[in-house]
């Protein structure tokens, strides 16, 4: 029997998924974050990362084994078949090692399990959650965000909005949206009213 609820938390690049997933930690969620577990999988030695190089070549590789990830982006995201690809490949890994975690948090005190993941949808990690709650900006804010944060071009960050599900589609499948227009502080108080509302408030 599931003792905490298992709540998805999605949203696209610059949208600050990430951002509210680390507050809602510090309310006392255990946090599940799909994109730390790529980067885990992908680390020099591990045996994803030669699969990889040899499905993509081995320029997607520093000197030093670990992966090149501008370079496997400039391949994946302007080439649907070869994202195709790359998800193929690493998403089982991911899922597996969520499944893990899953289990380790069942019985924990914890106010709930959070599942970071900004392709819950496409993964089909949502049918492994209760509540799914969508964190959404507008787009000319979304853009601003990643320039700034990742040094790419407005250009590079319009293809990565474009690759990833189209918000209104995630509106539809979502039972919670926070728009993160606004400010860190707005954000927070959408956040706490979301935890009330939603009766999962810090234990």
């Amino acid at each position: 029997m599931r003792q905490v609820a298992i709540i998805g938390l999605t949203g696209g690049i610059g949208t600050g998924k990430s951002t509210a997933s680390a507050y809602l930690k510090k309310k006392g969620f255990a946090v599940i974050d799909a994109d730390a577990i790529a980067r885990r999988i992908v680390e020099p030695g591990k045996p994803l990362v030669k699969i990889l190089a040899e499905s993509f070549g081995m320029h997607i590789l520093r000197q030093d084994g670990s992966l090149e990830r501008k370079a496997l982006a400039s391949i994946v995201f302007q080439d649907r078949k070869q994202k195709k690809r790359l998800d193929s490949l690493m998403h089982g890994a991911i899922i597996e090692i969520i499944d893990q975690q899953i289990n380790e948090y069942q019985n924990g005190s914890h106010a709930g399990i959070l599942i970071d993941a900004p392709l819950l949808f496409e993964t089909k990690l949502d049918q492994k959650c209760d509540r799914i709650w969508l964190i959404t900006a507008e787009t000319e804010t979304r853009i601003a965000r990643v320039c700034a944060r990742d040094q790419m071009s407005r250009e590079e960050v319009q293809e990565r909005i474009k690759s990833q599900m189209e918000d209104a589609e995630k509106r539809k499948l979502a039972d919670v949206i926070i728009d993160n227009s606004g400010s860190h502080q707005e954000l927070v108080k959408k956040l706490d009213q979301v935890l009330k509302q939603e009766g999962c408030e810090p234990l």
